[in-house]
C-alpha cells in the first residue's frame, strides 16, 4: 500500500477512536438523563427496543447524503485539463475528509481533501478549496432556511412552551444565513465588516469576563482565511444554483435518517421538530467549525434541540443522536476504506478514464 494510503488509513483509525469516544459520551449523558428523569424510559429499554429496519433505512439515507454532498461540490468545480472528478471518487474523498474532521478543525479537513483532489486531477488547489468552502456555506444557508421555515410548522404546544427559544433560534439562524450568504457572494468586503463587528463584541465580552469571549475570538481569527478561500472559488451562478439543488436532497436524507432512528426507538417527534432542530444546528455549526472534532459538537447541540423542539425525552434524543453518529461513522469508514484501496492500488496521477468526466473538446482538438 502506498504511503498516501497508509496515511489515510491511520487517519481513519484515529477518527474512529474519537467518534467512538463521542458516542460513549452521548450514551453516558443519556444514562444520566434517564436516571434523573423518572418519567424517561430506562436506557436499557431504549436500546432493547431499537429495531434494525429503521436503523438500516437511516444508514442508507446517510450514505445517500454523502453522495449528494459530492454532487454539490462537483457542481462548483470548473473542469480542468482532464475534466472534473467523477462523483464516486469525490464521495470517497469526502468520506475521508469527514472522518478526519472528527480529530482536526474543519478547515484543516477541507484543505486536506482539496489538496488530494487538486493533485489527483491536476486542478488548482485554491479553486478546489474555494469550491469546497462555497459548497459548505451553501449547505449552511439552505439548512438555515429549512430550520426557519420549519419553525412555523412546530406543534402549537411546543411553540407555546418554548416561544422565546424558538423565536431566538429562528432569528439567529436567519442572521447566520445572511452573513454566510454575504460571505459567499462578496467574500472580501463582508469579511472586513464582519471581522470588525465581531472583534468589538469579543472585546466587550472579555472585559466583562464572559466565558464565550475566547470562542468568539477564534471565530474572528478564522474569518479572514475562510473568506480568502471562498474568494478563490470559481464564479458563476449556474454552479451555485446547481449546488443549492443538490443541497436540498442532502438535507432531506439526513432529516430522514434522524426520523428513522427516532422511530427505531419508538419515539415519534414531529417532522417539523426534526427539520427545525437539524436546520438550526447545521447553520449554527459554523461556530464550532474551526475547532477540532466539530462533528461531535454538532451531536451535542442536535440532541438538546431535538428533545426540546421534537417533543421527545432527552434520553431518546441522545440515543437517537448516538445511533446517527455510529451509522455515519460506518458510512464514512466504508467510503474512506474504498479511498485507501484506490490510492493503495498504485493509481497514477494521470487517472483512468472512468474516474473523471471528459473535458469538453476544444476547436483545435475537434479539428485534429
Amino acid at each position: 500500500m502506498s504511503g498516501r494510503g497508509e496515511g489515510i488509513g491511520a487517519a481513519t483509525a484515529r477518527a474512529g477512536v474519537a467518534a467512538a469516544m463521542g458516542v460513549v459520551l452521548l450514551a453516558s449523558l443519556a444514562w444520566a438523563a434517564a436516571a434523573l428523569d423518572r418519567d424517561a424510559p430506562d436506557l436499557r429499554i431504549l436500546l432493547g427496543r431499537a429495531r434494525p429496519g429503521p436503523m438500516a433505512l437511516a444508514t442508507a439515507s446517510l450514505l445517500a447524503s454523502i453522495g449528494f454532498m459530492a454532487l454539490r461540490w462537483r457542481s462548483l468545480l470548473r473542469p480542468g485539463p482532464e475534466g472534473r472528478p467523477g462523483p464516486a471518487r469525490l464521495w470517497q474523498v469526502l468520506s475521508g475528509g469527514q472522518l478526519l474532521a472528527h480529530i482536526v478543525p474543519g478547515p484543516v479537513a477541507e484543505l486536506s481533501q482539496a489538496a488530494f483532489v487538486g493533485r489527483r486531477w491536476r486542478l488548482p488547489v485554491g479553486e478546489v478549496l474555494g469550491a469546497a468552502l462555497q459548497g459548505r456555506v451553501i449547505g449552511m444557508v439552505t439548512a438555515a432556511a429549512i430550520g426557519a421555515g420549519a419553525a412555523l410548522g412546530l406543534p402549537a404546544a411546543v411553540r407555546a412552551e418554548h416561544a422565546a427559544m424558538i423565536a431566538l433560534s429562528a432569528a439567529g439562524t436567519l442572521a447566520v444565513a445572511a452573513v454566510l450568504a454575504g460571505l459567499s457572494l462578496r467574500p472580501e468586503p463582508w469579511s472586513a465588516a464582519t471581522r470588525g463587528g465581531l472583534a468589538a463584541l469579543a472585546a466587550r465580552l472579555r472585559s466583562r469576563g464572559w466565558p464565550g469571549a475566547g470562542i468568539l475570538e477564534r471565530v474572528v481569527q478564522g474569518i479572514e482565511p475562510f473568506a480568502r478561500g471562498l474568494g478563490q472559488a470559481p464564479g458563476g451562478w449556474r454552479g451555485r444554483l446547481g449546488a443549492v439543488g443538490w443541497a436540498m436532497p442532502c438535507h432531506a436524507t439526513v432529516v430522514l435518517a434522524i426520523a428513522a432512528n427516532c422511530h427505531a426507538l419508538g419515539a415519534h417527534p414531529s417532522g417539523a421538530g426534526i427539520a427545525f432542530s437539524y436546520g438550526v444546528v447545521t447553520a449554527a455549526a459554523i461556530a464550532v467549525f474551526l475547532m477540532p472534532g466539530f462533528e461531535l459538537g454538532w451531536d451535542a447541540m442536535a440532541a438538546g434541540l431535538l428533545a426540546t423542539a421534537g417533543g421527545i425525552t432527552l434520553p431518546e434524543a441522545l440515543v437517537a443522536t448516538a445511533l446517527l453518529r455510529v451509522e455515519r461513522l460506518g458510512v464514512l469508514a466504508f467510503g474512506a476504506l474504498a479511498l485507501v484501496a484506490w490510492t493503495g492500488a498504485g493509481l497514477p496521477v494521470a487517472r483512468r478514464a472512468e474516474d473523471a468526466e471528459p473535458a469538453p473538446a476544444t476547436p483545435l482538438a475537434a479539428r485534429g
